[in-house]
């Protein structure tokens, strides 16, 4: 094998691929790229641009830039060895461990701030229902709604208070 080949970037994407023990194509879903661009690179037809490589860097930050991009230097960036990948791992799920521990946390807080706000609308229907449970609603009755005129501090000039009606003031007259 002719030694600019091994050296190229293309050769060093198939040899990452493998030694992450993953296809071209789940390669490519996890960098959230095509399959069809990882192909063309793995093959030698096109070179990986900026985004690709940080999506690579960004999804595995163990593998060295160094070598990735020029070759030089070992594949993990603190030695080549196996545990590496595999405390990678295990830093990574405790991360998202950690990140839904989180987000199940900050969901509970606001389902029960709901469930209060529930229970005290709840309360609300349960008063007024007994307040017209103390109504006449017989059938002779006759309901009626009427704006009621609220006092209010204003002062009229000749010393008397002011009516004034208020929306949502209403009095049921039965």
């Amino acid at each position: 094998m002719n030694r600019q080949l091994e050296d190229s970037i293309n050769v060093r994407f198939k040899e990452l691929i493998s030694l992450l023990g993953k296809s071209n194509n789940s390669f490519a879903l996890s960098i959230g790229k095509t399959s069809t661009t990882i192909n063309n690179i793995v093959e030698g037809k096109s070179k990986p641009g900026y985004e690709l490589l940080e999506a690579v860097f960004q999804m595995y930050p163990q593998i060295s830039r160094d070598w990735l991009l020029m070759g030089e230097g070992e594949i993990y960036r603190i030695g080549n060895n196996e545990n590496q990948s595999s405390n990678y791992l295990e830093e990574y799920l405790e991360r998202l461990e950690k990140q839904f521990s989180e987000m199940k946390e900050m969901f509970q807080s606001e389902l029960a701030v709901k469930n209060q706000q529930i229970a005290a609308k709840d309360r609300q229907i349960e008063k007024l229902i007994d307040s017209m449970g103390k109504l006449d609603v017989s059938e002779s009755a006759t309901c009626e709604i009427i704006p009621m005129p609220i006092t209010t501090d204003k002062v009229h000039e000749e010393g008397s208070k002011v009516l004034e009606f208020v929306p949502n003031a209403v009095m049921l007259v039965v």
